[in-house]
């Protein structure tokens, strides 16, 4: 018996290929219409950015820098003295300084969102495995046991309870979005 032209292997292939094909042209039309300019030069601060940490001048007044000191003298005459020890200074010796101005500061590496969120989620994976791990412990025990009321609980009630209700009743602060 002879195959049919459509279930050859041949027009199979030729056909998917086409798909594809006509798939990728869709998109790429379709995306080349959008106008939209990627901004990769924004993708690392949600790995790891600079924290910036300021001095900032607590009243109106003259710096005065002497070594590793910083120190304000305010118009009413009250001294300020700072350790700017690490810290780089944005003005110079003798400068005027209005109230809240920024006249040191240092930069301290931290991990972005996207750092933090994957710690996040490794120690609750972990917490799940340990508390899944207890669980699954104590009813294997219970179902090895030999009791028949212990056999019963696991079998019918955790079996029917558990493994049968969706994970979206547990989570019941996810019902407010529903």
């Amino acid at each position: 018996m002879k195959k049919s032209f459509v279930k050859s292997k041949k027009v199979g292939l030729l056909t998917a290929f086409l798909f594809y094909f006509l798939v990728g042209l869709f998109l790429y039309h379709a995306v080349s219409k959008i106008n939209y300019s990627w901004k990769w030069d924004m993708m690392p601060k949600y790995f790891i950015y600079h924290q910036k940490t300021p001095l900032t001048s607590p009243c109106d007044g003259t710096l005065h820098i002497l070594q590793n000191k910083a120190k304000i003298v305010c118009e009413d005459k009250s001294i300020k003295i700072f350790n700017i020890s690490g810290y780089k200074l944005e003005f110079k010796n003798n400068d005027y300084l209005y109230q809240d101005d920024e006249f040191a500061y240092k930069t301290k590496l931290k991990p972005g969102p996207f750092l933090i969120g994957m710690w996040v989620t490794i120690k609750l994976s972990i917490f799940a495995m340990v508390i899944a791990l207890v669980i699954g412990f104590i009813i294997s025990i219970m179902r090895l046991s030999g009791i028949t009321g212990f056999d019963y609980i696991v079998g019918s009630i955790y079996i029917t309870i558990i493994r049968g209700t969706p994970l979206l009743v547990f989570y019941p602060k996810s019902q407010d979005k529903i």
